[in-house]
């Protein structure tokens, strides 16, 4: 996994290190890390739409002034390189103002229309960001500062787009037991203490299994999403979300929860959207 970190204060940026190195640690990914202190430096590298996730700092105080250069090659599974130019002074001097001139959301924009594939995740301190990262296609929004239990969460979020998981459901019908491939599960929709699993296959079956632990045995897949009290459907298997229904690819319709209805049909494109790039 190649990743770039793009800030302008050199703490967040070993911070960041930090948290995933944390995270590879105990996981089977290597990853690649570079360190940006600038839009402008990152933009300024070699091919800078090869990166699989680009941390982005959007906040105010982003461009830096200075630069510095080093290479550092970190264990356990994260490799580190501090990304920066140490040109003379007249071309320091061009690159400063140019780091002036830009800023974060300016630099995801040129990023997103370089490289569709690339995860870009937005630091920020001003939540009105977080409207932004849609319209930036943006795989999420970090609000800073950044605990290392909400890194966890995004890169395991991040983990499954990129190498996507299929996995099985496991459970138990008519005294048998079945494992369904969660890539042919189409919905799950409860009942008091159970639960209607249905498949690509237009087989359905009746499970003694409550929604919390369905979400557990799903362990949070962004494929599923719950649309409703009780109903989460595969959206791999959605072919529309309108007039305030959710109709599946085999004509199924579940009614969509009403006062998310706008947050949960936007949910639905991006992921449609992120799994096109990929």
């Amino acid at each position: 996994m190649k990743v770039a970190i793009v800030n302008a204060e050199r703490k967040v940026r070993e911070y960041f290190v930090m948290l995933l190195k944390k995270y590879a640690s105990d996981k089977p990914i290597a990853a690649d890390c570079t360190l940006f202190e600038s839009g402008d430096t990152f933009l300024a590298s070699e091919n800078f739409g090869r990166f699989d996730v680009v941390f982005l700092d959007i906040g105010p105080g982003e461009s830096d002034s200075t630069t510095q250069s080093g290479h550092t090659t970190v264990s356990e599974g994260a490799a580190q390189t501090e990304h920066t130019t140490n040109a003379d002074g007249a071309a320091q001097t061009e690159h400063t103002a140019r780091a002036k001139r830009s800023n974060g959301l300016e630099t995801a924009a040129t990023l997103r229309k370089a490289s569709g594939t690339a995860m870009i995740v937005l630091l920020t301190e001003n939540r009105d960001h977080i409207r932004v990262a849609f319209s930036l296609h943006a795989f999420d929004c970090l609000i800073k500062p950044v605990s290392c239990q909400r890194f966890q969460k995004l890169m395991d979020d991040l983990c499954r787009y990129l190498f996507h998981d299929h996995g099985y459901l496991e459970f138990t019908a008519d005294r048998k037991r079945i494992r369904l491939p969660l890539k042919f599960l189409i919905s799950c929709q409860s009942c008091g203490h159970y639960m209607t699993v249905r498949d690509v296959e237009n087989r359905s079956w009746r499970t003694r299994m409550t929604v919390s632990q369905l979400l557990g045995r799903l362990d949070g897949d962004p494929r599923f999403l719950s649309i409703n009290k009780g109903i989460i459907v595969n959206l791999d298997h959605v072919s529309t979300m309108r007039d305030g229904f959710c109709t599946t690819k085999d004509g199924c319709q579940f009614p969509l929860r009403v006062r998310q209805r706008t947050r949960l049909i936007n949910h639905w494109r991006e992921y449609i959207f992120l799994k096109r790039i990929r």
